[in-house]
């Protein structure tokens, strides 16, 4: 590691926040292609900063073109950062612009991050966001990241808390998936901070490791399944039976083996390869995102016909191709052509224009930089608090006619505005400015983690409702997983919003604003 490696926080210039989670705040810089990390006290406690020194450096030490795609599919750590000689934080690159995604929200579009959990939703969710999403689609993703995680594994690289909020999804550009949260992940055996793991992502054996390749194999199994279940707690196999037989077989085996038997992600990438070749599926998404276009010899056997309709693969990329399913002889060389095209795609040299995919930026993201008095602050909060209270009182009365069988597609109608609603609120509480309250930080904190939950439960509630409406009120569906689901992340929020009271209601008492419960948020 270098001295260049290391930037004082002094240097870094104006900021202004994009967001806040349990290890810290993100801040936007007048950089506009970097962002910076700053480490919340817990956080720093526990940090090793040998290990995120390595982190920082591990890149430096790869072929020009791992190097490239490393960075193209992450938003690796660049830079430590520090203030009077101590670790603060680090820098990263700002998310792509592909990486972004507009959907829709009761009265207009909204642009926020691309996550996965967004996928994870069944046909009439995506619908209601507008969000054109395929089995193409679907596919094309799990192979890009399969592919990814098995160079990474090559390379030492756990990625440990795979979950759908750690990782990107692009359907204008390939590479189609790209990593966040990076310092979460282990390298070499060494984690920068202590292995997490996201609810409803934890590994099934009692005892085992976490941030290992197995963990990383068993949750990309989780990721296929929910991926094409639309549903974002999903274990069952069986829904990939129909989309391809031996990614069926290899999910099936992923969840119910020992973890030292689970398949790993090369052979995942492998099976995938051959799935995306089926009939009527493009033989462009079998080459690396990051390297060159394969000259057309390298391409898998099989009659190619015209294209149809406008291609969304970025310049110097040919339009996809339709191709007949080779027969079964000819299947089986498939692992291996795709080793070769890789092979060639990985030549040291790099298209110049893989820096493009990382260093995208959104204006609409960055908040303005306008100094405000504590009592502004203060107001803000109150008027978003007591939106969110109002809210809380429909949510209330949709769950009661549900579970008395009042009116229950109304009901599902409300909640699913109510989640809406939610959406907005994170939406402001992340834009929120809280640096001139006491425990400011803290509470906006809080304020994310309880409206988080609370979309989550509207969105669980909503799906409990529309199914009790269509099975009836004495089907499985009125105590379903939906339902279950609702309750946990309600009880979540609500842990959330008793903290939010206790921190609040000081500062409410102090600037003449009313004061809060945990019932009232």
């Amino acid at each position: 590691m270098t001295a260049a490696d290391r930037v004082d926080a002094a240097q870094l210039g104006t900021r202004s926040i994009l967001g806040s989670g349990g290890q810290g705040t993100v801040w936007a810089l007048d950089d506009p292609t970097t962002v910076y990390k700053e480490y919340a006290g817990e956080a720093l406690g526990s940090l090793d900063v040998a290990a995120l020194e390595a982190m920082v450096a591990f890149p430096a030490g790869l072929p020009d073109w791992q190097a490239a795609s490393l960075r193209a599919r992450a938003a690796w750590p660049t830079a430590i950062v520090q203030r009077d000689g101590r670790v603060t934080g680090l820098l990263m690159p700002r998310v792509p612009q592909p990486f972004h995604t507009r959907i829709w929200l009761t009265r207009d579009y909204q642009e926020r991050l691309a996550q996965v959990q967004l996928l994870l939703n069944d046909q009439p969710y995506l619908a209601a966001r507008r969000l054109a999403v395929d089995d193409r689609l679907r596919l094309e993703l799990l192979y890009d990241v399969a592919q990814t995680m098995a160079q990474w594994h090559e390379l030492g690289v756990v990625v440990g808390d795979l979950s759908p909020n750690n990782l990107l999804f692009s359907t204008t550009s390939r590479p189609r998936c790209y990593f966040i949260d990076c310092d979460a992940m282990r390298v070499g055996g060494r984690s920068v901070l202590p292995q997490i793991e996201t609810p409803d992502w934890q590994t099934p054996s009692a005892g085992e490791p976490t941030g290992t390749t197995h963990t990383d194999a068993y949750k990309f199994a989780l990721l296929c399944i929910r991926l094409f279940a639309g549903d974002q707690g999903a274990r069952d196999a069986a829904v990939l039976r129909a989309v391809d037989p031996a990614l069926y077989a290899l999910a099936t085996q992923a969840v119910t083996v020992a973890p030292a038997d689970r398949p790993g992600l090369a052979r995942w990438r492998e099976t995938l390869a051959e799935a995306l070749i089926a009939p009527g599926r493009s033989t462009a998404a079998l080459r690396s995102p990051a390297a060159p276009t394969p000259t057309p010899a390298a391409s898998p056997p099989g009659p190619a016909a015209s294209p149809s309709g406008p291609s969304t693969a970025p310049a110097g990329h040919p339009r996809p191709v339709a191709v007949t399913r080779p027969a079964r002889s000819v299947r089986r060389l498939v692992p291996l052509v795709l080793v070769a095209v890789l092979l060639l795609c990985a030549a040291p040299t790099v298209s110049s224009s893989v820096g493009t995919w990382w260093r995208g930026t959104v204006g609409a993201e960055t908040p303005t930089n306008v100094s405000m008095s504590p009592a502004e602050q203060a107001a803000q909060v109150a008027e978003l608090l007591a939106v969110s209270g109002r809210d809380r009182k429909r949510v209330v009365s949709a769950i009661e006619n549900t579970i008395f069988c009042r009116n229950t597609s109304a009901a599902a109608d409300t909640l699913g505005r109510a989640a809406d609603g939610r959406q907005a609120a994170l939406d402001r509480a992340e834009a929120l400015r809280t640096d001139q309250l006491p425990n400011g930080a803290e509470l906006k904190e809080q304020m994310i983690l309880a409206f988080r939950h609370s979309r989550a439960a509207d969105e669980a509630y909503q799906r409990w409702a529309s199914r009790v409406s269509a099975d009836g009120c004495r089907s499985p569906a009125m105590r379903g997983k939906d339902r279950t689901r609702g309750d946990s992340e309600s009880r979540a929020a609500g842990a959330a919003k008793r903290r939010v009271a206790k921190l609040w209601n000081p500062i409410a008492e102090s600037h003449g604003h009313p004061t809060v419960s945990h019932l009232t948020i």
